[in-house]
């Protein structure tokens, strides 16, 4: 009996892990620009951080009776050196597709069977993923301007197609929201500053919703992939 509760109690802690909620909260207005990283009940400022107070009291103990001449807190980062083999990527797109170009990238790689396997789960990955991301818009409302009334209309129509554009192609890939009249809008105002955008959203995922696409995407590259390999052998032996 006790083997059965704690088979239960792990159980619902994979379930209660599961069920966990990871969203991505953004909030735009002006200049200002807020980003928010919740995990379940916990919530991470990501943009803008908080900064820390500087203490000059320790700092002035570690520096007492050292002579310095300058004080340098910029760090000089190293610039990285390209690699000398590169693959022209638009080459293979223009021609072949994502299931070509995956063969094609696979074949300059050192390990051609495990890149393939990779890439192919990351297709698998995305295309599922894509289904289980939740993106809800409170508002989207922008503001136009430019020195004359009819570039500014111009402006204003060219940003309500991309917007309008946007939103449905989000519609058709991910799981989008429905937004309500008024809360998408772009204004053209005839003002020196009146260009400007303010926005606020929400982008969310279950970890078990992320974790079982990863788990069928992997599964089915596999299959794919073995699948493949056997037909090879099988047109080889044919040859032979």
């Amino acid at each position: 009996m006790t083997a059965l509760y704690i088979i239960l109690g792990i159980v619902l802690f994979l379930a209660l892990i599961l069920s966990i909620k990871v969203s991505f909260y953004y909030k735009a207005e002006g200049k200002s620009f807020l980003a928010i990283l919740k995990v379940g009940f916990l919530r991470f400022r990501l943009f803008p951080k908080k900064k820390k107070s500087f203490k000059y009291k320790k700092l002035s103990k570690k520096l007492k009776g050292k002579k310095i001449s300058r004080i340098s807190f910029t760090s000089k980062k190293k610039k990285k050196k390209d690699s000398d083999k590169k693959l022209d990527v638009k080459e293979i797109l223009s021609d072949l597709r994502l299931d070509k170009v995956i063969d094609e990238i696979s074949k300059t790689s050192n390990n051609p069977e495990m890149t393939k396997l990779l890439l192919s789960t990351v297709k698998e990955f995305a295309l599922r993923f894509r289904k289980k991301l939740k993106i809800k818009f409170q508002h989207i409302h922008i503001t136009v301007c430019a020195k004359e009334a009819g570039d500014t209309c111009i402006r204003a129509g060219v940003i309500t197609q991309a917007v309008a554009y946007l939103l449905e192609f989000l519609r058709n890939v991910t799981n989008l929201s429905p937004m309500k009249m008024g809360e998408v809008s772009v204004t053209p105002v005839y003002a020196p500053d009146g260009y400007g955008i303010t926005s606020e959203g929400e982008f969310s995922v279950r970890i078990g919703g992320a974790l079982s696409a990863l788990i069928a995407s992997l599964f089915k590259s596999m299959i794919k992939l073995s699948s493949n390999n056997q037909t090879a052998t099988n047109r080889k032996d044919t040859q032979k």
